[in-house]
């Protein structure tokens, strides 16, 4: 007779357990998927090296996302936490914690442009690099007049200045 009331007891623990996950896992679904917080537009960066949890602590904080530890979770589960692709990225309003995952593993960052008009020197197009703060590293040796091809060119925050003298190259030339 105990031993029944003992398994009847069990099972009814079982379904309470069952009920109280299923319910929780439902709520977490939705918070995922439903509109977020964000009031207005924000640019949000993922810096070079940054860890997801970090971003994501970020995000909260931001007011961004609504819990850090859901995103977390549902980022491992669609096997995307390791996919993190760094740049500056515009977060639109109400996006949802879907929506900024998806957009900062696409790695749809904001390009940022820098313009080399025709007729700039080469020593002219060194100091617009030299005066671009969002671009890193030292330039080396002044380039051989003529070998450097003006246009615009398309970088993100932290590129090197080196990188973007080499797309200008007219000549291929090891720099």
């Amino acid at each position: 007779m105990l031993a029944r009331h003992f398994a009847a007891n069990f099972v009814n623990f079982l379904i309470v357990i069952f009920v109280i996950i299923a319910g929780s896992v439902y709520w977490a679904k939705n918070q995922y998927q439903n509109e977020g917080p964000l009031e207005s537009d924000v640019n949000f960066e993922v810096k070079k090296g940054d860890r997801f949890r970090n971003v994501s602590s970020e995000l909260e904080k931001l007011g961004i996302i609504n819990n850090s530890t859901i995103f977390n979770v549902w980022a491992r589960y669609a096997k995307q936490d390791e996919k993190l692709k760094f740049g500056n990225y515009l977060i639109p309003s109400k996006s949802s914690m879907l929506d900024v995952l998806a957009l900062i593993t696409s790695g749809r960052a904001i390009n940022e442009q820098i313009t080399f008009p025709e007729g700039f020197t080469s020593y002219q197009i060194v100091e617009r690099l030299k005066s671009n703060l969002e671009l890193e590293g030292e330039i080396g040796p002044l380039p051989i007049e003529g070998s450097l091809a003006p246009n615009t060119y398309s970088y993100q925050k932290g590129d090197s200045r080196r990188d973007i003298l080499k797309k200008m190259l007219i000549l291929k030339i090891i720099y």
